[in-house]
């Protein structure tokens, strides 16, 4: 599978925030938004960059689902301008979003990353955004039989720890896992 690509052969997934004004509040308020004419009140609203490189899967802490947070974890390359399908993704990033700070942990070139899951520290009292981990499946380029969990400190992306499988047939690319404590109560839709 090949990504999009505009008229410029160029447009690739990067990370972008868009705000909208739910809450009924002035166009004029939001630094990013425009009003288009036609027919009927259509609102144009452009993103903010915030990773002008490519970034896929991005995610946060789901305890800040819906709230203001500082930290997004996503899949990215270390060879960017070459990136063209999923296969090519071999490292993992969190991005600031206030500071526009990017640590990165680099799966090397023998494998491709998933995206990324985050997973709050369940025994801290009171966690800030990013106590907790990271987790990603690894997918073995030589071999589609192995796979391997990464395990990474949230708040440096350094390695703790990893899980080594051999299947007995093919591993896929996965995406969209969630995780959740028992007790955590989201994405109750």
């Amino acid at each position: 599978m090949k990504f999009r690509s505009g008229k410029n052969g160029k447009n690739k997934p990067t990370l972008r925030r868009y705000i909208l004004p739910l809450d009924g509040s002035k166009i004029a308020s939001i630094p990013s938004a425009s009003i288009r004419p036609s027919n009927h009140q259509i609102i144009d609203i452009s993103p903010t960059i915030l990773y002008n490189l490519f970034f896929e899967f991005p995610r946060i802490n789901y305890k800040y689902n819906g709230r203001k947070y500082k930290f997004v974890y996503g899949a990215t390359s270390t060879k960017q301008e070459e990136t063209e399908t999923f296969s090519e993704l071999d490292q993992l990033a969190k991005v600031d979003v206030d500071s526009g700070e990017i640590n990165c942990w680099s799966s090397g070139n023998s494998y491709t990353v998933s995206e990324p899951v985050f997973v709050a520290n369940p025994i801290i009292e009171n966690p800030t955004e990013d106590d907790g981990v990271v987790l990603a499946n690894l997918l073995h380029k030589g071999d589609p039989e192995k796979t391997t969990l990464i395990i990474l400190n949230a708040k440096n992306m350094r390695e703790i720890g990893r899980v080594f499988f051999k299947a007995d047939g093919v591993v896929t690319s996965t995406f969209h896992g969630q995780w959740s404590h028992m007790n955590d109560l989201i994405h109750l839709y």
